[in-house]
């Protein structure tokens, strides 16, 4: 195989969303595309539109349709592995963004009221610049066996 037919599948490949990648996950974990929408909360059509790209992206069928549903071809089945792979590495990546992305100098601040103030503090609270300066806080119903929580 060239270098030029190799750069041009690369950037083919690197140019899917990749959400049709989970499509395609999802797909062939489940064995249809109804359910693979219903999992990933889409439209059909969406899981369609994802299933057309992700065909002529990889210059393949990758399924085909039978009556127990759709069956992966002998590349959907070598494509597998790989796009878990992408995926789980995704998930680690959302993880550490996540992660990162809580201010380590401001902590979570777990505080106990009575039950008959919780409501209006939690409202006096989304109302104010409170967590521009204190961070972030979990309001917790007060009980007479409340003990301090770390978080």
């Amino acid at each position: 195989m060239s270098n030029f037919v190799t750069i041009q599948a690369i950037k083919k490949v690197s140019e899917l969303d990749i959400f049709c990648l989970l499509v395609f996950k999802t797909i062939y974990e489940t064995g249809y595309a109804n359910l693979a929408a219903k999992e990933l909360g889409v439209s059909a059509p969406k899981v369609s539109r994802c299933l057309t790209l992700l065909r002529k992206t990889f210059d393949d069928e990758l399924f085909y349709r039978r009556q127990q549903g759709l069956k992966p071809t002998p590349l959907a089945e070598q494509l597998y592995q790989p796009i878990c792979q992408l995926s789980d590495t995704i998930e680690q990546i959302e993880t550490v963004a996540q992660q990162t992305n809580r201010n380590p100098a401001k902590p979570l601040l777990n505080v106990a009221v009575s039950s008959n103030i919780i409501s209006s503090l939690a409202m006096s609270l989304s109302s104010s610049k409170f967590f521009n300066h204190f961070g972030p806080l979990r309001l917790h119903v007060w009980q007479s066996d409340t003990e301090e929580k770390n978080s």
